[in-house]
């Protein structure tokens, strides 16, 4: 599914008409056709019910279309953080240490970060972080 044909279903649905969709995208009708032709069969279901002169949604249609205007949203929303330079940002690192033997908790015989501290002066403990840019 690409948001290209789905913008196109968006024209036709508005218009509610193939020929005026086709128009106002600057593609020859046909190729509109067959585009919306074709997702109809990659969704499995009609999208429209074709009148005489003009397009109804079906009840897949109407749910496509919901989804496809939260799509859109979502696509101006990314542009415009984008173009605003929002993006989150910042460092990830994970160390990893060995504590000898010695530096094990005499009750749990597990590694105490507290014992390793005391004992290597060089040792540091930090904490996660997160920045904003």
């Amino acid at each position: 599914m690409e948001l290209r044909v789905l913008k196109y279903f968006m024209t036709v649905a508005r218009e509610e008409s193939m020929t005026k969709a086709a128009e106002k995208l600057f593609i020859t009708q046909p190729t509109l056709s067959r585009q919306i032709a074709e997702l109809e069969d990659e969704l499995g279901t009609p999208l429209f019910v074709r009148g005489n002169r003009n397009l109804a949604l079906t009840a897949a249609g109407a749910l496509l279309k919901r989804r496809v205007e939260e799509m859109l949203a979502l696509e101006d929303r990314i542009k415009q953080e984008i173009a605003q330079g929002d993006d989150v940002g910042g460092n990830v690192s994970i160390r990893l240490a060995v504590c000898p033997q010695g530096f094990l908790n005499s009750k749990s015989g597990r590694p105490s970060p507290i014992n390793c501290l005391k004992r290597l002066p060089t040792a540091r403990q930090s904490s996660p972080t997160a920045t904003k840019r």
